[in-house]
């Protein structure tokens, strides 16, 4: 199981599984708080060729504390450790999700319909 430490929460990602998902070889992650609240997320892997799609989840719960943009952080941190390029999907309607992949680096690629394609690359 991998484990990294987030810089500046206290958030710990924990490997549960690589195939623990629903595509082959994702690698899916609990997102745990060291202050004693438990899993407030989950965070995923998914490998396609020479790069990485990157997902993230924050409990309802949990939500406007920074633990979106901390989880996101360190996913793709953790994917850019082994792909040249990061790439997330996001629902026009959720603007929150888009204000947490740009402050985690990410930029708006592609446009899509119903979607925009937001993407980080290794430095």
């Amino acid at each position: 199981m991998a484990s990294i430490e987030l810089q500046k929460t206290d958030l710990t990602l924990t490997e549960i599984g690589i195939n623990a998902g629903l595509m082959p070889d994702e690698a899916v992650y609990d997102a745990i708080s060291s202050a004693g609240e438990g899993v407030v997320g989950r965070a995923r892997i998914i490998p396609f060729g020479a790069m990485a799609e990157i997902g993230y989840q924050v409990d309802e719960t949990k939500r406007l504390r920074g633990f979106g943009t901390a989880i996101c952080r360190q996913v793709s941190d953790l994917a850019l450790a082994n792909y040249p390029e990061v790439f997330a999907q996001v629902d026009t309607d959720n603007p929150a999700s888009m204000r947490v992949l740009e402050k985690s680096g990410f930029f708006a690629t592609d446009h899509l319909e119903t979607s925009v394609i937001y993407k980080r690359f290794r430095s």
